[in-house]
């Protein structure tokens, strides 16, 4: 037990220590080294293709590390449907800056918890099934700082790498365009409402619950049905017209093309259904082989 806690505490430091070399507010970088990557909320509203993923099984500092390693932009940890400790989730945020990939959290409702995330590093908050306004002015409440929000201001956390903040107000302002506040339309009355929700000023974009959505609609199980498709291309589509961000989450990869086309370049993928197919794609080449090696 020891052993693990000390395991525990120099993955911490090492991704203290990561952070701080990453960090635009440490002393200015020597020549050569490397610059920190621009906000997911920039790249994305630049247009650039970021590829990322929900995360339930997926979880921890090596898990962060590994996803950076294969080339992903951003994770959205669900604490909605899923239970993890906070000290893991806090240690995911801090690997993951330093490893240079955005965590982003789905929380389960607009509470403090949504400052306390934001303040110890997660790049952006996800709130699920959004149906007014009022619930969006409430995300926007505990995720913003003022004018737009209500947050208080903590100067010495992970969002500050744990480095001193020359200039406060500076650092505030800029924490308020960088943060990625996203809402998820899940049901009939938040995707008639979404224009309303979307016009929440601090409300960066939307993602479409494909799954609790196809629930909703009497085709529970069914995410890919032709209905739930048009309501996610009504969504697309009234998140072009207000030049807000969307996505949809992708469970099989000849989805792919298809939801790019319709514009989305956050390409957001599901881990366990991932994991799941590249499992299933092995096994398949086991039965092959083994129909091949019979008499």
């Amino acid at each position: 037990m020891r052993i693990n806690a000390r395991e525990r505490m120099l993955t911490l430091l090492l991704a203290v220590v990561a952070c701080f070399a990453s960090s635009p507010w440490a002393a200015e970088a020597p020549p050569g080294t490397a610059v920190p990557r621009r906000p997911l909320k920039q790249r994305l509203q630049d247009g650039e293709t970021c590829r990322g993923a929900f995360l339930g099984l997926l979880v921890g500092g090596p898990a962060a590390q590994f996803l950076a390693g294969q080339g992903f932009d951003f994770f959205i940890l669900d604490l909605e449907h899923y239970t993890f400790d906070e000290a893991t989730v806090r240690e995911m945020i801090l690997v993951a800056r330093g490893a240079g990939i955005a965590p982003i959290l789905r929380v389960g409702e607009p509470t403090q918890q949504v400052t306390r995330w934001l303040d110890t590093g997660a790049e952006g908050i996800v709130i699920p099934r959004a149906e007014s306004r009022r619930e969006a002015e409430a995300v926007v409440k505990y995720a913003r700082y003022r004018p737009l929000g209500e947050r208080g201001a903590s100067s010495m956390n992970g969002h500050t790498d744990f480095t001193r903040v020359p200039d406060l107000p500076r650092f505030l302002e800029r924490r308020n365009q960088e943060v990625l506040v996203l809402v998820m339309i899940e049901t009939p009355r938040g995707l008639e409402r979404a224009d309303e929700i979307l016009s929440t000023p601090g409300i960066d974009g939307a993602i479409i619950g494909t799954g609790d959505y196809s629930q909703e609609i009497g085709l529970a199980g069914q995410p890919d049905h032709p209905e739930v498709w048009k309501a996610a291309e009504r969504l697309i589509a009234i998140c072009r017209r207000k030049k807000k961000l969307v996505s949809v989450p992708i469970r099989r990869p000849e989805h792919v093309a298809r939801w790019m086309d319709a514009g989305l370049n956050m390409v957001t993928f599901v881990d366990l259904a991932l994991i799941s197919q590249g499992i299933q794609l092995n096994f398949d080449q086991i039965n092959r082989a083994r129909g091949a090696n019979r008499p």
